[in-house]
């Protein structure tokens, strides 16, 4: 391969090379990083459920810093329950920072945490307390993780108590999406989740405690409650089974008439217990203004150094070092090649001799010959520079070198003929024979008798 065609390929691997580069950092970023938050309304988005919980008055709201922000804020302290819904599936393990915070006593929820695929249906319907679940995948936890929601091939989701606080995992990263608005089940059950009580209770069971916790999700001014009997007949005799509680144009019932102080202490519990729950949406690239202020304070080179891109361009500038070793094999300024100097005398030969031979001109080119070498060799035999006839040139000949004239004879024309046309072979033996004299008068010369 010539030198040309290796920088042909060298120039098109750096090419390809540049183009692969600029599509890595300048091409539309995937939307991947949106599945799970809160802000898509598409079917893999958790908006619908978002709303659904902001309706049922529960204080949730979104967190754009970085986890080490949200474990130094006030605003979290225990009871707090942090939602980290992922685009795909990562592994388990949760970070120091995390871990500190769980510890004290909130509690952290994680969707789309890796899992085996297990030989169960991708879709099925699990049932629950709060009603029928579907799920979406076929990944199971082994059962020795003791899921608190899962089947006979496994768990989806499943809980970790560290000290006073609990970490739940669940395989399936789109359990409440926006795709599952017909399935309440699926959003009640991450609302139980994210809403247990402080240290990782159990969820509130019963008639008058789910009477208790409607009461506070629904407030009702307890001043316009009054209590009314309420019989039934059974029997041959009539029993008060039951009291009425008005409240207002509200109506709850209750077991007996010591409910409404037994509402009023779950109700005062409870809004102890309930958590604030965060939903991290900066895993999804939703940051605060600070945040950004704050990061775009870094230079070009320690943003691409936290990113996949970084070893790429070391590759990419290693390669090209090569490349230019073993293309060029210099460094510098490229030197320019000077061009050949040019003779005019032999370019007027080279012009004239091409005019006669487009001419078949050979009998101008015999007797301009025989002119100059008649003329050399005079010169050589010291014969002065006049034109003598060729009888006096041969017999001078054949005196000096002790040839036969007959030699040169042939080769000398008499200026009263007419050179005649040759052919081009003939010519070239002609002028050899004329090497021939130079060369024996050069002998004679150099070994004189």
């Amino acid at each position: 391969m010539n030198l040309s065609n290796r920088r042909f390929w060298l120039l098109g691997a750096i090419g390809i090379t540049a183009i692969i580069i600029i599509t890595l950092v300048f091409a539309p970023a995937s939307n991947k990083i949106n599945s799970g938050s809160t802000y898509n309304r598409g079917p893999d988005g958790y908006g619908a459920w978002y709303a659904f919980m902001s309706k049922r008055g529960t204080k949730i709201q979104r967190w754009q810093k970085p986890v080490a922000d949200f474990a130094k804020n006030p605003d979290t302290k225990p009871p707090s329950t942090l939602l980290r819904i992922y685009s795909s599936s990562i592994s388990g393990a949760i970070s120091d920072i995390e871990k500190k915070w769980v510890k004290q006593g909130n509690t952290l929820v994680i969707l789309g945490v890796d899992a085996p695929v297990t030989a169960a249906p991708f879709s099925s319907l699990l049932p629950d307390s709060v009603g029928e679940i579907k799920i979406d995948t076929g990944r199971r936890v082994p059962k020795d993780k003791k899921p608190i929601l899962g089947d006979k091939f496994g768990g989806i989701v499943w809980k970790e108590n560290l000290e006073k606080g609990t970490v739940y995992f669940a395989s399936a990263p789109h359990l409440a999406a926006n795709a599952y608005q017909d399935f309440p089940g699926n959003y009640e059950f991450l609302a139980k989740l994210v809403t247990q009580s402080e240290g990782g209770g159990k969820e509130i069971e019963g008639t008058e405690q789910a009477l208790a916790v409607n009461f506070i999700q629904n407030p009702i001014d307890p001043t316009s409650c009054t209590v009314a009997n309420k019989f039934f007949k059974g029997g041959r005799d009539a029993h008060p089974t039951s009291n009425l509680i008005y409240c207002g144009t509200g109506i709850l019932p209750v077991v007996d008439s010591g409910a409404i102080s037994q509402i009023d202490r779950t109700s005062q519990k409870t809004s102890k217990n309930i958590n604030k729950i965060w939903v991290d949406e900066y895993i999804h690239g939703y940051k605060d203004p600070e945040i950004i202020e704050r990061e775009s304070q870094d230079n070009l080179f320690t943003y691409l150094a936290k990113t996949p891109l970084f070893p790429v361009i070391i590759q990419a500038t290693i390669i090209l070092i090569v490349a230019i070793f073993a293309g060029w094999n210099r460094f510098g300024q490229p030197v320019a090649i000077s061009g050949p100097k040019v003779d005019n005398s032999e370019a007027y030969i080279q012009a004239l001799a091409g005019v006669l031979e487009k001419a078949n001109s050979t009998d101008f080119a015999v007797e301009t010959i025989v002119k100059a070498e008649q003329l050399q060799l005079q010169k050589a035999l010291l014969l002065g520079q006049t034109s003598l006839e060729s009888e006096t040139l041969t017999t001078a000949w054949e005196e000096q070198t002790g040839r036969k004239a007959a030699e040169l004879a042939e080769l000398v024309r008499s200026p009263s003929r007419k050179p005649r046309q040759i052919s081009d072979r003939d010519l070239l033996a002609w002028l050899g024979k004329w090497e021939q004299i130079r060369q024996h008068l050069s002998s004679n010369r150099n070994n004189p008798k």
